[in-house]
């Protein structure tokens, strides 16, 4: 289940990451003068979610400058007026791809504040303490075989939790989801629709 959530939270990234790629293709359908500003507010939008809500994300938090430039953005956006039916249907897909973007970063927070329950961790602990009690009390003529294949069993129920533990919250600790694939917008496709 840990590696599952993990799993999912890291895709969530992607697809969200790709929204933004999206938004910035389709400005090329609308005013040049409108997109630029729209361009420099995700701009703005997006080096803040990675130099500022990232390593917020580790501490299960979110940032409160980033939602503002959300709103700002959404402000900005819904300010605009299309002009010709092209302006509309670029407009729409924008609109679309905004709405995606927000549900994704919505999830990428509450990914970063949900983890196992200490209920649960309470019960593996205990679960895998009880299974190597009762290991060893299974029958084998030779000691020496029976403490390997006790030890053998503790490792692999140890290496089980360190394994949920260090994928427990996605956004913290060594194993983490890390910004590149926004770091990638920002790197290769923002520049492709700059004016020149």
């Amino acid at each position: 289940v840990s590696w599952e959530n993990f799993d999912r939270a890291s895709m969530d990234v992607v697809e969200e990451a790709n929204c933004y790629a999206n938004i910035y293709r389709n400005m090329s359908g609308l005013d040049p003068d409108f997109s630029k500003g729209l361009r420099d507010r995700m701009d703005e939008y997006l080096q803040t979610v990675i130099k500022e809500e990232w390593p917020l994300l580790g501490k299960g938090q979110r940032s409160p400058h980033t939602q503002r430039l959300t709103r700002g953005i959404w402000a900005f956006f819904g300010s605009y007026e299309p002009k010709s039916e092209r302006e509309k249907i670029f407009y729409a897909s924008i609109l679309s791809q905004m709405d995606e973007a927000g549900k994704y970063r919505r999830q990428r927070v509450l990914d970063a504040q949900t983890g196992i329950h200490p209920m649960l961790w309470g019960i593996l602990l205990i679960g895998g303490a009880v299974t190597i009690f009762f290991a060893c009390f299974l029958g084998s003529e030779n000691l020496g075989a029976q403490l390997i294949m006790t030890n053998l069993l503790a490792l692999l129920i140890g290496l089980q939790l360190l394994t949920i533990l260090m994928l427990d919250y996605p956004f913290s600790g060594d194993v983490r989801i890390e910004p590149h694939v926004f770091e990638e917008v920002i790197r290769y496709i923002a520049p492709i629709n700059l004016p020149d």
